[in-house]
C-alpha cells in the first residue's frame, strides 16, 4: 500500500482463519474489520488475539447481528 494520502486500499476477505493469521503476520494492517455472527465467534476471538500479538496498536472493528454491546470482553 503507498503511503500517498490519496492511495486507495482494497481489502482482503478471508474465509479460513488461518489465512488471515497468516497475512496479518505478513503484512499487519492499521484497522482489521470482523464480521460477528452466531457461529464465529470463538473464531473472532481467536483472530482478534493473534491480531493483538502481532501488533499491539492494531484497531479492530466489528459489527454484525451477533454483537453484544454490553458485553465488556470485547471491548478493549
Amino acid at each position: 500500500m503507498s503511503n500517498e494520502s490519496n492511495a486507495w486500499y482494497y481489502p482482503e476477505i478471508f474465509k479460513d482463519p488461518k489465512k488471515i493469521i497468516d497475512q496479518l503476520a505478513i503484512e499487519p494492517p492499521d484497522i482489521l474489520g470482523l464480521s460477528k455472527y452466531t457461529w464465529n465467534v470463538r473464531l473472532n476471538y481467536a483472530v482478534t488475539k493473534k491480531a493483538k500479538e502481532i501488533k499491539k496498536d492494531m484497531t479492530i472493528v466489528m459489527g454484525g447481528p451477533y454483537f453484544d454491546r454490553k458485553s465488556p470482553d470485547w471491548i478493549d
